[in-house]
């Protein structure tokens, strides 16, 4: 019996382990891709203030994460549990600056180019409420250690996208740029779930549920953007503004 007991820690343990290194590669991926954003410099020159605020809140998000993982392995729950309020209270924020940026952007200059511009109002817009949607879900769902760590790392993923890709030469994958950039991004849920297959011999439903959502949120926003409707709330937005006088397609610059 105490075998058993022994056997089920270790195992607790090493799933720790894993989550918190998929975490950390996660954080440092997303961090590097931006990084290399800015030495390559396309990064714009003297954005406005949101923009500045929105980055130190999303890298606060990422400390939180990798936060949340090292305290679970270290099994001090107290801890965890008081981030974990700490960070479902920092949801509505990151919502708020995603949305934020995202109309600021397109008005300034029609969002990145690679991208059409209700594609990146409808789609980005999307992307941020359903990262804040998984992850709410997943901290509420802490009592089902299984499923919280799952749906977190998914949501982590998600949120981890825009960075993750621009490690890629997206000017290749015009027009389909988010497609590739959410794909991208949901190859750590699904080496996880290959992870999960191999040790465990079945799919835990988590891993669907999550990366499901993902794809999901990619295609409501998609139809959204291509809509009459979205059109005319895309074109409401930027008229008048610098943003108005570029294409309304994805292009390559120069």
């Amino acid at each position: 019996m105490a075998t058993v007991t022994q056997g089920m820690k270790s195992a607790e343990t090493q799933e720790r382990k894993f989550f918190l290194v998929m975490s950390v590669v996660i954080s440092l991926l997303t961090v590097a891709g931006f990084g290399l954003n800015v030495m390559r410099g396309q990064a714009l020159p003297n954005p406005p203030l949101v923009f500045h605020i929105h980055a130190l809140a999303y890298i606060g998000w990422l400390v939180l994460a990798v936060t949340q993982s090292a305290l679970a392995l270290s099994n001090n729950i107290k801890r965890h549990r008081l981030v974990g309020m700490i960070a479902l209270a920092w949801l509505p924020v990151l919502v708020i600056l995603g949305l934020a940026m995202t109309i600021a952007s397109l008005r300034l200059h029609g969002g990145p180019p690679l991208l059409g511009t209700s594609e990146f109002l409808f789609v980005n817009s999307m992307h941020v409420v359903s990262f804040a949607a998984l992850t709410g879900v997943a901290v509420t769902m802490w009592r089902k250690t299984d499923w919280h760590r799952r749906l977190m790392l998914c949501g982590l993923a998600s949120i981890g996208a825009p960075g993750i890709a621009r490690l890629l030469p997206l000017p290749l994958f015009v027009p389909y740029v988010f497609p590739v950039l959410i794909a991208a991004a949901m190859v750590f849920p699904l080496i996880a779930l290959v992870v999960d297959l191999l040790r465990t011999g079945r799919v835990h439903p988590a891993w669907l549920w999550g990366i499901g959502s993902v794809f999901a949120m990619l295609a409501i926003g998609e139809l959204l953007a291509a809509s009459s409707w979205g059109l005319e709330v895309t074109a409401g937005l930027v008229e008048g503004t610098p943003g108005a006088d570029r294409p309304l397609w994805g292009f390559v610059p120069g």
